[in-house]
């Protein structure tokens, strides 16, 4: 079984959010099979939608996971990274930025900071290769900033080019 005290600071995080939060390990059915020895899963549970975030630690990385994002971390990483991307997105300080074409999932990444309304969601499309930025011209998309209370979401929706 894995060591606990590797991820304190995590547990202490949480607890100091007030998050509810449950950990799996290996042998769990379902959901959390694919988790080995020394592997496990802190599914933080999100009292205002169905989405959760996932903080992962599977042959000595973590990923944070949540909605149609997920990120990888060296272990060593925890205080530097890890902490500061977990409390940012449970505080709403950083949101996921999704690009989507109407025919799939084209890229996705965290904020560095809260963004609005007036966010300038091009950037996300100007960073798309070639074959992505053709796609969302013929088919439209949209591109879409989710955060951990979805009141704060917002959806900028892309025609296709005429």
């Amino acid at each position: 079984m894995i060591e606990s005290n590797k991820f304190k600071e995590i547990y202490d995080l949480l607890k100091k959010l007030k998050c509810k939060y449950e950990t799996h390990y290996q042998g769990e059915d379902g959901e959390y099979d694919y988790l080995k020895e020394n592997d496990l899963c802190i599914t933080v549970k999100n009292p205002y939608s169905s989405n959760p975030l996932y903080i992962d630690y599977v042959d000595e990385e973590i990923t944070l996971s949540f909605y149609k994002w997920h990120a990888h971390y060296f272990d060593d990483s925890i205080p530097d990274y890890v902490l500061p991307d977990i409390e940012a997105i449970l505080t709403n300080k950083k949101c996921v930025i999704i690009v989507s074409s109407t025919k799939r999932w084209l890229s996705s990444n965290i904020s560095d900071e809260p963004l609005n309304k007036n966010y300038d969601y091009q950037i996300n499309i100007k960073s798309l290769p070639k074959e992505f930025i053709t796609e969302m011209a013929s088919f439209g998309g949209n591109v879409e900033l989710f955060y951990w209370n979805p009141i704060h979401n917002i959806k900028f929706e892309i025609e296709k080019s005429k």
